[in-house]
């Protein structure tokens, strides 16, 4: 079996008396190296080595270049990204960092088509397929995206109700039941919903509580609310107070009337 042709080139001197000996790859020649100097040395006579230690007839030839594997480390970056991107992209305020991870991966992906070596089908592939998740993220983003925004509105309509009043307007007790009416104005420029959490004492003792709410309640308009309270743990009072401690937005995520 033939040996395997070695590249033409500087290698180690096989004979040892000089650093480097150049080879044109298919014998080697005269011509040698010490310290970056080079010099003449005929490959023959007594001094020389014989063909039989080294040389063609020998065997002797440098070891053939490796074929160096190609490389796929942009292209699986490419892929990773482009993938976690795409899985994120959707959960609301995660998806600006899913975006800037979908162009990530299409610039891993760009530069690993541009290295890879045509053989190399799987680091192709990979750098293809983290492109194309990439794109697709794009559009869980923007899913994200909205989300994100409705539950900003949500939060924000919970929290800032805007100028209101509210007002009891009868609170009374009758044996072991409290009933309440009360309103609410809505005295901003928008139209709100209300989430009013309403106390019942009897004799300074709080016995029951309730959210009442107010839907879709225009600028300057009233709304009427009504509720009742149940003593539970006693055979009724003589006395009763209802009490509005807090109004908010509707609730996020509640059940809506």
């Amino acid at each position: 079996m033939e040996p395997t042709p070695s590249p033409a080139g500087w290698h180690p001197d096989p004979s040892g008396r000089y650093e480097f000996r150049y080879y044109n790859g298919e014998r080697w020649t005269a011509d040698v190296s010490v310290h970056g100097q080079r010099f003449v040395d005929p490959v023959d006579g007594a001094a020389t080595p014989t063909a039989g230690s080294f040389g063609p007839a020998a065997g002797w030839r440098p070891a053939p270049e490796q074929p160096s594997r190609p490389r796929r480390g942009f292209a699986i970056a490419a892929f990773v990204v482009g993938l976690c991107s795409f899985v994120t992209g959707w959960v609301p305020f995660v998806f600006a960092i899913a975006a800037i991870g979908a162009i990530t991966a299409i610039v891993f992906g760009i530069v690993a088509l541009s290295r890879i070596r045509a053989g190399s089908a799987t680091g192709k592939a990979l750098a293809v397929t983290g492109i194309i998740f990439s794109v697709a993220a794009f559009g869980a983003a923007f899913v994200g995206f909205q989300l994100t925004r409705a539950l900003v509105k949500t939060f924000d309509e919970f929290i800032d109700v805007g100028p209101h009043d509210t007002a009891v307007t009868r609170c009374t007790l009758d044996g072991t039941i409290v009933e309440f009416e009360g309103t609410i104005t809505n005295q901003d420029t928008e139209r709100h919903s209300y989430s009013v959490a309403v106390s019942y004492l009897v004799d300074g003792r709080v016995v029951d509580s309730d959210s009442l709410s107010a839907t879709a309640v225009g600028p300057g308009e009233t709304a009427t609310l009504q509720g009742t309270g149940i003593i539970r743990d006693g055979d009724g009072g003589s006395d009763a107070i209802c009490r509005i401690d807090a109004v908010t937005g509707p609730t996020p995520f509640g059940p809506t009337d």
